[in-house]
C-alpha cells in the first residue's frame, strides 16, 4: 500500500492534470516546448559553426531567428545548403509542424467549447436596468408581452430569463409567441434560478424589477418552494432586498405570509389562480366588467401606475383628484402603510406619499396647473340590490372551487348554481 508509484507513472499523472486544466495552460506549455526547440537547434548550429546561408557561420541569435522562422513555415528549409544544415533544418520543422496542428486543434476546440457555452446560455449578463424573470411557464411569454408594451416608451429596455430550460428551446417559443418586441430586447440564460452564482451571471445586482414565476416542471407545493429558494437567493446576494422590486408568484396563502415575514413585506406575492378566479366571479355578476379589468390590467390602452405626490404634499386626496388632467387619481399609497383605494377625500397627502392613477402612460401622469378648484358634493345613489341570481357552470377543474368560492362572497341570497360535467371525464 505504501509503495511508491513508478517515475513514468507519476509524469503521466501530472501530464494529465495539467492537460486538465484548460488549453490556456496547454497552450503556455507549447510556447516553451517551442522555444526550447528552437533554442536547442540553434545552440548545435553555433557549436558545430553551420551557416543557413552557406558563407558564414550563424551566431546565435541570428540561428534562433531562423529555427523560429523553419518552425512557423515549413517552406523555409528548403534553402538550405549542406547536409548537416539540411538535417537541422528538417528536424526544426517536423517539430513546428506537430506544435502547429496541436496548437490549431487546442484553439478550435476551445472556440467551439466557447460557442456551446454561449449556446447553453451560460455567458454572463452585462445589463442594467433590466427586467428578470425567474424561472419559466406558459405565463412567461404573456409576461414578456405585456413588459415589451410596458417598455415602449424606453428606447432600450431588456428583459432577461433565468430558468433551467434549455436556452435554445425558451428562444423558440419567444420568438412565436412575443412577435412584436417594440424597444424590448429579450436575453435568456440557462440555469438554477436558487444559486446565487447563476443568479449573479444573469445581472441581478443591476436589475429594477425580479419577477419570480412557478415552473413548470414542478406542481403544488413543490412549484411554490422552488419560488422560494430563489426568492432567498436573491436575498442572500442583497439582504435589504432594496436593489430591486420583487414579486413572486405562489399558490399557497401560508407560502406567501412565510415570504412576506421573512422578506419584511419587501417582496409581493401574487397568485395568479386567485386573480383570476376573482375576476372571472366578478365578470359573472357584471356583464362587461371583464372589459374593463382587462384594459386596467393590461399595458395596451390605459393602465395603473405609482406616482409620487411631493408637490401635492399637505394638500387633501380630494385635491388631488382634482390636480391631473390627463389620468384619473383611484387610490392613496403612504410612505408607510398599505395601499388605500378610494380613501377618504380630506386624507392628507405627506412627503413621499404616492397616488395610484389610471393613465394611458406613465409619461402621461403631469399635475395641471393648480387652480384652487374645489368638487361639488356627489348626490347620494340608492345602493342597488340584486335579486336572487341563477349561475351555469360548464366543466370542472380545480380551478372551479376557486370560483366558486369568490362568487359565494357576493350572490345575494337564495342563489343557485348548476355544475354541468361530462360523468367520463368527471365524477360528479
Amino acid at each position: 500500500m505504501s509503495a511508491r508509484a513508478p517515475l513514468r507513472a507519476r509524469l503521466r499523472y501530472r501530464f494529465d492534470n495539467t492537460m486538465a486544466r484548460g488549453p490556456v495552460v496547454v497552450v503556455a506549455y507549447l510556447t516553451a516546448l517551442s522555444l526550447l526547440i528552437v533554442a536547442v537547434a540553434a545552440l548545435v548550429v553555433v557549436l558545430a559553426g553551420l551557416s543557413f546561408d552557406g558563407e558564414r557561420p550563424a551566431g546565435f541569435l541570428e540561428a534562433m531567428w531562423q529555427a523560429m522562422l523553419r518552425t512557423l513555415d515549413p517552406g523555409t528549409f528548403s534553402g538550405e545548403t549542406g547536409w548537416p544544415i539540411r538535417f537541422v533544418g528538417l528536424a526544426v520543422t517536423l517539430a513546428g509542424v506537430f506544435l502547429v496542428v496541436v496548437l490549431i486543434g487546442l484553439i478550435a476546440n476551445a472556440v467551439d467549447a466557447k460557442v456551446e457555452e454561449l449556446r447553453r446560455g451560460r455567458g454572463a449578463v452585462v445589463e442594467s436596468g433590466h427586467t428578470l424573470i425567474l424561472g419559466w411557464s406558459p405565463q412567461v411569454p404573456r409576461i414578456i408581452s405585456e413588459l415589451t408594451i410596458a417598455n415602449e416608451s424606453e428606447r432600450r429596455a431588456v428583459v432577461v430569463v433565468l430558468a433551467s430550460e434549455d436556452k435554445v428551446a425558451m428562444e423558440d417559443v419567444l420568438r412565436e409567441t412575443v412577435e412584436d418586441r417594440r424597444t424590448t430586447r429579450i436575453v435568456c440564460r440557462t440555469g438554477n434560478p436558487a444559486l446565487p452564482a447563476d443568479l449573479e451571471r444573469s445581472g441581478v445586482a443591476t436589475a429594477t424589477a425580479i419577477i419570480a414565476v412557478r415552473p413548470e416542471s414542478a406542481e403544488g407545493g413543490a412549484a411554490d418552494a422552488e419560488v422560494i429558494k430563489a426568492v432567498l437567493a436573491v436575498r442572500a446576494l442583497d439582504p435589504a432586498l432594496a436593489q430591486a422590486h420583487i414579486v413572486a408568484e405562489l399558490e399557497a396563502s401560508d407560502n406567501s405570509e412565510i415570504i412576506r415575514s421573512v422578506t419584511g413585506g419587501r417582496v409581493l406575492t401574487v397568485s395568479s389562480d386567485r386573480v383570476v378566479a376573482e375576476v372571472t366571479a366578478q365578470a359573472c355578476l357584471r356583464p362587461g366588467l371583464s372589459s374593463v379589468f382587462t384594459d386596467l390590467l393590461d399595458f395596451d390602452g390605459d393602465e395603473i401606475y405609482f406616482t409620487p405626490a411631493h408637490e401635492l404634499a399637505g394638500r387633501t386626496y380630494a385635491d388631488a383628484m382634482l390636480a391631473f388632467d390627463t389620468c384619473s387619481v383611484i387610490g392613496h399609497r403612504p410612505s408607510e402603510g398599505e395601499v388605500q383605494l378610494n380613501p377618504p377625500p380630506d386624507s392628507v397627502l405627506r412627503e413621499g406619499d404616492e397616488l395610484v392613477v389610471v393613465a394611458e402612460d406613465d409619461s402621461a401622469i403631469r399635475i395641471s396647473p393648480w387652480t384652487g378648484t374645489t368638487a361639488p358634493p356627489a348626490p347620494p345613489r340608492p345602493r342597488a340590490v340584486l335579486g336572487s341570481m341563477r349561475l351555469t357552470m360548464i366543466g370542472w377543474s380545480y380551478f372551479g372551487a376557486k370560483v366558486l368560492h369568490e362568487l359565494d362572497e357576493f350572490l345575494p341570497s337564495g342563489s343557485a348554481i348548476a355544475i354541468l360535467v361530462d360523468q367520463d371525464l368527471v365524477d360528479p
